[in-house]
């Protein structure tokens, strides 16, 4: 049924394009009910297009839901051809969510500078150790300490005071 009321859409969308939305929307919704999220996605891009012309102040929500959609399934081709159509429509593209924060819990990063820390490294020892330059490793080790509440010499020589470098124990 999804692919008859993709068809009906194809058919209509150069003359009827209100009703090639609709019929986008409903190869849409059956493409959701059974799983198939590039179609889902595909449909929402061909939905957005027709509506272009009949009702353009709602066509980019639908070639945003295609941009998700095919960003979540790695399809860069798709979702660059959606994210320019955007552009076309005056609307900012989308960007992707930036890097996790780890708020008062060391990073990965930091549970690496830290063990070394404990172990009586120096930051020229953690720069070599870890390919890093002395100043990126000076600004994890503040980040560090600053986490973990101590100074260098409390977590010399073993963990820190706290006994814990986050909310896993380090592990």
């Amino acid at each position: 049924m999804a692919e008859l009321a993709l068809a009906r859409g194809l058919m209509l969308r150069a003359t009827e394009p209100a009703q090639a939305a609709e019929h986008f929307a409903e190869a849409q919704r059956r493409w959701q009910d059974i799983g198939r999220p590039y179609e889902v996605a595909k449909a929402a891009e061909r939905r957005g297009d027709a509506l272009t012309c009949v009702c353009p102040e709602d066509a980019p929500a639908h070639l945003a839901d295609a941009v998700r959609g095919f960003t979540d399934l790695g399809a860069t081709g798709d979702t660059a051809r959606c994210q320019h159509r955007l552009r076309e429509l005056g609307v900012q593209a989308l960007r992707r969510p930036g890097r996790r924060g780890y708020g008062n819990e060391l990073s990965p990063r930091e549970l690496e500078v830290a063990d070394l820390l404990a172990g009586g490294a120096t930051n020229q020892d953690i720069a070599q150790t870890l390919f890093l330059s002395p100043r990126t490793v000076e600004k994890h080790v503040a980040r560090v300490l600053a986490k973990l509440g101590t100074e260098r010499k409390g977590i010399q020589g073993g963990r820190s005071n706290s006994d814990s470098y986050g909310s896993d124990g380090g592990a």
